[in-house]
Parts: structure tokens; sequence; C-alpha cells
């Protein structure tokens, strides 16, 4: 096969000075910039006593993921693949990995380290990707015939420096891939009645980047459709009727969230903004102001879609509910949003993976 011309990665835009470069955590200049639960999100391994243990999920037949190969580091270009599937937090890159790597867990994946210098002056003092040195943990697998590219980022919009690094690490892996498609997943703050291990597959992803440093910039408030999905949706269908139940078993139930087994939510946006916020009753955030139809909000998949946007590499966003609309924006609220993600947030990223997984199926 013949790849197609590559575009020019898009190069660094100007460092200006601002508040977001070195800053420790807890910057009292921005007090919706609350570092410390960003960090939680990111950074901190789930408080489950549980886990997704290897041929423990029932696949259909044909249909498991193989693992491979296996490498200890990339420092060229990463490997041509049909879908690359990324995530950024430990605890979804777990889920990820347990889920689709079975037996090579997170841990264990291949550092990204292609052009690690060029990253390394937009990182800050909050940066993971600063302890990592590197800018992500990779696995190939394949599924379904389909080289597949797992991935898990250790660059975010809410942590980086101004010139929002992970848009090159989003070029850089559509032009060395080549994939068809980029499917992102991971935890979400739910909106209205939804349960823990809802997944949300995005109508449109919203950009909200109000009382940031972006927020006079023109995609500050842009909203993107992700490309068309027009494969076989009925392994989806069959994920949320077996392999979802049966994996999650009642990992759920004890949070008092999860009511009935996890669903399919189609027909509502992604709202992704670049502090820790949540969805509450009285709109202390104003999440659901800024956008009414919004499904849940997280803090990395806008930065996907615009940079994605106008590409030929297709993309999709699918999201979990992975805490629940709290009744206020009150600081008790935050610690409760806080602890239920750190408790559940793995167990309801499984939900969104194995949705991804009947996604790739159906290509």
């Amino acid at each position: 096969m013949t790849w197609p011309a590559r575009p020019a990665i898009t190069p660094w835009p100007a460092k200006t000075p601002f508040r977001h470069t070195e800053e420790p955590m807890n910057a009292p200049s921005n007090p919706r910039a609350d570092y410390d639960a960003v960090a939680r999100r990111i950074q901190v391994e789930p408080t489950t006593s549980a886990y997704v243990e290897p041929d423990t999920i029932d696949w259909p037949d044909g249909f498991a993921p193989v693992v491979g190969p296996i490498v200890d580091e990339y420092q060229g270009e990463l490997p041509a693949c049909d879908v690359a599937i990324m995530t950024y937090t430990y605890a979804e890159g777990m889920a990820l990995a347990d889920v689709l790597s079975p037996g090579i867990e997170r841990s264990k994946w291949a550092k990204y380290t292609h052009d690690w210098s060029s990253y390394e002056p937009h990182l800050t003092q909050r940066s993971p990707a600063k302890d990592a040195h590197c800018a992500a943990y990779v696995q190939r697998i394949t599924l379904d015939g389909k080289q597949v590219l797992l991935i898990k980022s250790n660059l975010h919009l809410s942590t980086d420096d101004e010139t929002i690094p992970i848009k090159t690490l989003i070029e850089r892996v559509a032009e060395d891939t080549q994939c068809d498609w980029l499917i992102t997943t991971g935890t979400a703050g739910g909106v209205g009645d939804e349960v823990l291990g809802d997944v949300i597959v995005a109508q449109n992803v919203k950009l909200n980047l109000a009382g940031s440093e972006w927020e006079h910039e023109s995609y500050a408030q842009q909203s993107f459709a992700p490309s068309a999905y027009t494969g076989d949706t009925s392994h989806v269908t069959s994920a949320f009727q077996t392999l979802i139940p049966d994996t999650l078993a009642d990992h759920l139930t004890p949070s008092d969230y999860a009511s009935r087994s996890p669903e399919l939510i189609t027909g509502k946006d992604i709202e992704t903004v670049p502090y820790f916020a949540f969805a509450d009753v009285t709109d202390h955030y104003g999440i659901v102001a800024n956008d009414p139809n919004v499904g849940c909000e997280e803090m990395d998949d806008g930065v996907v879609a615009l940079t994605l946007n106008g590409s030929s590499t297709k993309w999709m966003a699918v999201r979990n509910a992975s805490d629940p609309q709290m009744p206020d924006g009150s600081p008790a609220s935050k610690k409760l949003a806080n602890d239920i993600y750190e408790r559940y947030g793995y167990w309801t990223s499984v939900a969104s993976v194995l949705t991804v997984w009947g996604f790739v199926v159906g290509l």
C-alpha cells in the first residue's frame, strides 16, 4: 500500500508569559482552576480492590483482542495502524490495558519518546509527562484483523502550558500511523439522571474555555461534529446486552449511584473544560448553561476534535459517566465527586472500553 502524502506538523506556537506556565498546584490567580483536583483525576491510582483479570471476558468467537508485538520504547515514528484508541488518566489507562491488552498491563506498555525534547519546554510543574519523560504510553494489538494502537496520553490541556502540546501528539499519531479512525474514550462527569457506567457517544464535542488563557481564541467555544460512523453497530448492542453487565457484575453497585446496568446514550454532547468541574443541580460551573445539550463534561476530547477537524483522519469520542451529577457546587460535593471517581472510575472506564471494542469490530 502507498500512503498518501503526509501533512506538515503544525509548528509550536510562540510562548507568551502567562500564569499557566510555572505556577504551583492550587495557584490563586484563577479560582476556577483547582489543580489538586485535576491531579487526582489524572494521576491517582484507583482505590478499587478488584480489576479485570486476563481471560475473564467472554469474548464472542473470533473477536478477542490479540496482543503484540511488545516493545519497550518507540524512539521513532509510531507504527501504522487502522485504528488508534486514546485515553488520558491513570484509571482510564488501566482499564484500556486490562480489557484490550490482557496480560500486558499499562505499566508494561512502550514509552513513546520520539522528538521528546520538543515537548519538554511546553510542560509545567503539573505536567505528568514531565515525570514520565515521554509523551504517551502505547501498545499494539490486533482486533478482528485490524491493527489497533492503544494510547495513554501523558499530555493534558489542563496541566501543560498554553501552547497545548497534546495537539502535537495527536497530529503525530495521525501522521505516523495513518490510522483511519482515532477514537477517544475515558471518564467524564455525568449530567442529569445518568448512572455510573453510562456511556455517552458524542453527537458534538464542545470546547468551553471560558475563564482560561484560551478564552479569547477563535476556537474557545467551538463545537465539532465527530465523523459519521457507518459500521455495524450490532457489536455495540451486544456489548450492552452481555459483555458490559457480565464484566462489571456488581462492581458499581456499592456506590448507590448505579441503580441499573449502564446504558448507551447518543444524541448528547461532550463538553471539554480546561479545569476541574462537575455538573450539579445548581449548574455551579455553568456546564449546562454553556451547552444545554450536554451529556457529560471532561478535560481533553475537545482538543482532539480541534486538532483533527478538517483532516482525513476520522474520529469519535466515547465517554463514561464516572461520577454522577452532584447536588450542588460545594466543597463537600467536590470531595464526593472525587471519591466516587477514585473508587469507581476504573470500572466505569471498562464500560466505555467495551463500547469502543464494539465500534472497532463493526468497522
